[in-house]
């Protein structure tokens, strides 16, 4: 029994020091560690145009790289990819659209202490794109041509336009200014603008459009000098139209009062702007009142007429506001002082009412003319119609330079007549033409009544 119990003991003793002998050994092996998950990427939108999205995100501390993805509206992937920065760009994307952005951490590959992040995310949105604003196109029919304008549009880079006359073909084109000028026929038209953007945050503009007509052209244009019969002179412009007519601009000096005309088969001319009823008796704005006209032919003489082209010439027509004739020539003839100044020979003829004889005498007075400086501006003439020793005075008349004209207000040439012109208060005119000095209307007054008419005046220098 002693020798049973023993064997049990020592067995026992055995058993409990393997148990312990495992049990230490097993306190000496490591213990293993469960990978810890990376903390979430926090991203945000950096920058944004009408198609384009910037991201960043905070960095992560044991990251090595990060995927992205940027998801439209409906969900679907629009764009990804992997970097190890913390930004992210994304192109060609849709205006004014909402997308969501997601960015997941990543630890270096093969490492089992990190796991990958959950995803962060945030919105972006692309700029909407803005129109341009709708330009406005001004038309002005000129002469010889057309001129559009209008203001510059804010972020517009350049124009698109287009015309075309009714019925016809469009030109197309393109500027970056804002005027053009066209050349165009006689026709009604219409004018497109739009204005572009090399912005793409700018979209183009909606069309605006004009519309206007070329009723004609001018072929040709001369400065001339105007007389209104009353001893007033001044400088005009007229202008020859494509569709036969013409016009005298500011036709008495004053702007915006034009005197508008065709020439008839017998010679004579046609007021087509007349404010009179009467065609035989028409009547012109001036600016400075109506203007009565006479412009037809009367016992066989004409009352009017037009001679000449583009380099010359002269247009006439009475006036019965200034009881003389309305006389426009072209081209402008200047005079100097020294040009002026000399002897010249008279042709100068007349009817003059004669007592002893008790009727209208024709006159011819053909003695020398002479005419001398007195200052800067102004001359003596003397001999006119009468020498001294047959009781003509001197004359005193103002040299116009520019209007290439020498003018003589109303005073005594005779004891008894005063020279003027077709009224006893208007004056004379006297035009300067390579020489020769043509004078106006003229006639001889005595106490209110005339004594002379039908008259051709005109001194030549020798």
């Amino acid at each position: 029994m002693k020798r049973i119990f023993t064997i049990a003991l020592r067995a026992a003793t055995v058993l409990a020091l393997a148990v312990l002998g495992s049990a230490v050994l097993s306190s000496c092996k490591p213990e293993k560690k469960d990978p810890v998950q990376l903390t979430a990427p926090q991203p945000k939108l950096s920058a944004a145009t009408v198609n384009t999205l910037s991201f960043t995100w905070t960095q992560v501390a044991n990251a090595a790289q990060y995927t992205y993805e940027l998801l439209s509206p409906d969900g679907s992937k629009a764009d990804g990819g992997t970097t190890a920065e913390t930004k992210a760009e994304f192109k060609g994307l849709k205006d004014n659209t909402a997308y969501t952005f997601k960015v997941v951490a990543y630890p270096a590959s093969g490492s089992e202490d990190y796991l990958a992040s959950v995803a962060g995310q945030c919105i972006g949105t692309t700029v909407a794109v803005t129109p341009l604003a709708k330009p406005v196109p001004k038309v002005e029919v000129g002469d010889e041509s057309v001129t559009v304008s209008w203001d510059a549009v804010a972020n517009a880079a350049s124009y698109d336009y287009a015309y075309a006359a009714e019925g016809g073909s469009a030109v197309t084109g393109n500027t970056a200014e804002t005027s053009l000028t066209l050349k165009l026929d006689p026709g009604k038209y219409t004018f497109t603008l739009q204005a572009i953007s090399s912005d793409a945050a700018y979209s183009a503009s909606e069309k605006a459009s004009a519309e206007f007509e070329v009723k004609r052209l001018a072929e040709w244009k001369v400065q001339g000098t105007f007389e209104d019969g009353g001893g007033k002179i001044w400088i005009d412009e007229m202008v020859a139209w494509s569709d036969g007519s013409y016009t005298i601009r500011n036709w008495y000096g004053i702007e915006g009062y034009d005197f508008e005309f065709v020439l008839n088969e017998d010679g004579t001319i046609g007021i087509t702007n007349s404010t009179s009823e009467d065609p035989d008796y028409p009547k012109v704005e001036s600016g400075d009142g109506s203007i009565s006209l006479y412009t037809g032919i009367y016992n066989g003489y004409p009352y009017s007429g037009f001679e000449g082209d583009k380099e010359e010439g002269i247009l006439w027509f009475s006036s019965y506001t200034t009881n003389g004739d309305c006389v426009f020539t072209w081209p402008v003839r200047t005079v100097t002082m020294d040009e002026v100044v000399g002897t010249y020979a008279q042709d100068n003829s007349y009817y003059f009412y004669d007592y002893d004889y008790s009727d209208w005498i024709l006159y011819k007075s053909e003695n020398d003319v002479t005419i001398t400086k007195i200052d800067d501006k102004t001359v003596s003439i003397e001999g006119f119609m009468y020498p001294a020793d047959y009781g003509g005075k001197p004359l005193t008349a103002t040299l116009d330079s520019e209007k290439g004209a020498l003018i003589i207000q109303p005073q005594q040439l005779t004891e008894w007549y005063t020279l003027a012109g077709d009224t006893d208060k208007s004056g004379v005119i006297a035009k300067w033409n390579g020489g020769t000095l043509t004078f106006s209307s003229w006639c001889l007054w005595y106490n209110g009544y005339y004594y002379a008419y039908d008259y051709y005046t005109a001194l030549t220098k020798k």
